[in-house]
């Protein structure tokens, strides 16, 4: 199985054109889409080999998320479909979709930036401990594969700065030790388990010219709980592909 995952920043024509791109090149089985920005927009997703879920949230032009099951040759069904955590009161954000086949969840998580001013810092706080609790959840039932856009850079490896910068979003010491509690709950960052030592990027900030100079972090992950490590074959970091401020995720999996 392959799937892929991705936080377009907002879903619009140019960015269906490159996931058509992705499609013919990888033809993955399932896609996760983070920041679609389709809350209280009509656009139709124009992907028709795929069976499509959308957790738009409710606030307009803000959050959300898609995840793609694949329609054929085999169609690639989930049993069940989970908008957001069990929790309702940080669902309005659009932020996780869930969706179960028989053997694993798959998660699709776009995690709440705190900004520049430190603003969101206590809402950040209370989603991941809720997003932990829920995780939990589901692996006591199968698998847990988590996909998304995690805002937050835990390793010097993950930052083009000579090291993490705590005054900065994304490297505070709160967003690395929240997201290293989740690691040690036992998940297991698939990316730095196959590649150790290599420093790649997920992420660049559009202001300057941050991309072509590769200034950029590595924000954006793919966790699976540690015993269900074996399954994976393979993951790499697109970080040619354009048309986002984030780059997409790829990954093989036998199960």
């Amino acid at each position: 199985m392959i799937f892929l995952s991705w936080n377009i920043n907002g879903y619009d024509k140019p960015i269906e054109a490159e996931l058509k791109k992705l499609i013919r090149r990888y033809n993955p089985d399932i896609i996760l889409l983070q920041l679609t920005k389709l809350c209280g927009k009509e656009m139709s997703i124009s992907l028709p080999n795929y069976l499509q879920f959308r957790n738009d949230g409710l606030k307009k032009d803000y959050g959300g998320t898609i995840t793609l099951s694949k329609k054929k040759p085999n169609k690639i069904k989930p049993n069940k479909i989970i908008y957001g955590m069990i929790d309702e009161e940080h669902n309005e954000e659009g932020r996780i979709l869930t969706i179960e086949f028989d053997r694993i969840y798959f998660v699709n998580c776009y995690v709440p930036n705190i900004k520049p001013d430190k603003s969101r810092v206590l809402y950040r706080y209370i989603f991941d401990c809720k997003s932990r609790a829920f995780y939990n959840y589901l692996s006591e039932n199968k698998m847990v594969i988590i996909c998304g856009d995690f805002n937050v850079s835990c390793d010097d490896l993950d930052t083009y700065y000579e090291k993490l910068n705590p005054t900065k979003a994304s490297q505070t010491y709160l967003e690395q030790s929240s997201f290293k509690t989740l690691l040690n709950n036992g998940y297991i960052d698939v990316f730095r388990y196959f590649h150790a030592d290599k420093a790649v990027y997920t992420f660049w900030s559009i202001f300057g010219n941050n991309r072509d100079l590769n200034k950029g972090h590595r924000i954006d992950y793919v966790l699976v709980s540690q015993d269900e490590i074996i399954y994976f074959k393979s993951i790499e970091i697109l970080d040619k592909v354009v048309g986002s401020n984030h780059c997409p995720i790829i990954c093989e999996i036998s199960i």
